[in-house]
C-alpha cells in the first residue's frame, strides 16, 4: 500500500473499505476530523508530492440522511458494522442526538440479539455483509424491528437487509443509486470544490508562515 501511494501517478483518489483506516499511517497530513474519526476516504497528492487525507463521507451521509427525513433527537438507530464507514455514520447520528447502537458479528450487540432494540426507527447498513462474493447474505429480519421508518444502505453490502421485506413492512429504503446521476454528481462536486478550496487555503497559510 505504501509503495502504491508513493509511486503511483495520481492527483487524488477515493478510498473504500477495508482500507479507510489502513491508509492513515502512510499520509503526511490528515484532516483533524478525519483523524478523530480514524477514517480517511479521500487522498490528495499535493504539488510537492505530499499526501493529504480527508473524510468527505460525513458530508455524504449527512446529505443522504437529511434527504430521507433525518432522525429526531433521542430516537434509536441501529448501525450494522464497526469499520471506517460505521465510524462516520456514528459521528453524524451522535451529533444529531440519536441513540446509536452498533451491531457487529462479535460485538455485544450482534446479529443474534439485535432484535432487543426493536424500538429502533432507523437502520443503517455500514458493513461489508452482502458484498461480493456473498451477495445474497442477509442477516437482518425486519419483522423483528417493527418501529423502523427508514433503512439506509450506505454504499456497501446492499443485501444485508431484505429490501422486499422492507417494502412489505412499509419501511422506506434509501441508497445513493436511488438518486439521479445529476443530483449525486452535483453534491459530490460541491464537496470536492470545498476540499480543493480548503487545501489551497492551507497552502497559502504555509507560504505565509515561511515568509
Amino acid at each position: 500500500m505504501q509503495f502504491f501511494l508513493r509511486n503511483s501517478d495520481f492527483t487524488g483518489l477515493n478510498v473504500t473499505i477495508p482500507y479507510k483506516k489502513d491508509v492513515m499511517p502512510f499520509l503526511d497530513e490528515v484532516d483533524d476530523l478525519a483523524r478523530r474519526l480514524g477514517s480517511v476516504n479521500t487522498i490528495v497528492k499535493r504539488s510537492d508530492g505530499t499526501l493529504y487525507g480527508d473524510n468527505t463521507d460525513i458530508d455524504g451521509f449527512t446529505w443522504l440522511l437529511e434527504r430521507n427525513g433525518g432522525i429526531e433527537k433521542g430516537q434509536k438507530a441501529l448501525v450494522l458494522g464497526s469499520g471506517g464507514a460505521s465510524l462516520t455514520v456514528q459521528a453524524v447520528l451522535e451529533k444529531k442526538g440519536a441513540e446509536c447502537v452498533v451491531v457487529s458479528r462479535n460485538g455485544e450487540n450482534n446479529y443474534v440479539n439485535y432484535h432487543k432494540h426493536a424500538d429502533a426507527t432507523l437502520l443503517v447498513n455500514a458493513s461489508p455483509v452482502g458484498m461480493y462474493p456473498n451477495n445474497v447474505e442477509c442477516l437482518i429480519d425486519l419483522s423483528l424491528l417493527p418501529n423502523l421508518k427508514c433503512v439506509v444502505r450506505y454504499g456497501v453490502g446492499v443485501d444485508n437487509v431484505d429490501i422486499p421485506a422492507a417494502t412489505r413492512h412499509g419501511v422506506a429504503v434509501c441508497n445513493v443509486p436511488d438518486y439521479s446521476v445529476h443530483e449525486v454528481a452535483a453534491h459530490a462536486f460541491a464537496m470536492m470544490l470545498a476540499l480543493t478550496r480548503k487545501l489551497k487555503l492551507m497552502e497559502y497559510i504555509n507560504i505565509l508562515k515561511e515568509i
